[in-house]
């Protein structure tokens, strides 16, 4: 018999409510895995691990629109223990997009 790490699915959502503003996601405690993408597959948004770079168009924050981004770890596979924690930062030039998180913990 297997006696494996156990995994549990996890998401969450983050609305990018104002246009051109930054808004910070906390990645919770155990995180093994984590994905996000904006929720329609339609409006760009621009993410950083660095405050202060993506509210504006300046250097150092990364873009993506309709595609799953964040790729992260291996939480499915017994014997990987990394694990991810800190803040990420989102905007979005659209007022109200919406950011879902998913990832295994």
């Amino acid at each position: 018999m297997s006696t494996g790490t156990q995994i549990e699915p996890w998401s969450a959502s983050l609305t990018l409510t104002s246009a051109d503003t930054e808004y910070s996601y906390a990645i919770p405690a155990g995180v093994k895995a984590i994905q996000w993408r904006e929720s329609t597959a339609a409006i760009a948004i621009r993410f950083s691990a660095n405050t202060g770079e993506v509210a504006t168009s300046t250097l150092g924050f990364l873009m993506a629109a309709g595609e799953v981004q964040g790729q992260g770890g291996d939480g499915v596979t017994p014997g990987i223990t990394m694990t991810y924690g800190g803040t990420l930062y989102f905007a979005s030039s659209t007022a109200g997009a919406i950011v879902r998180f998913f990832g295994w913990r």
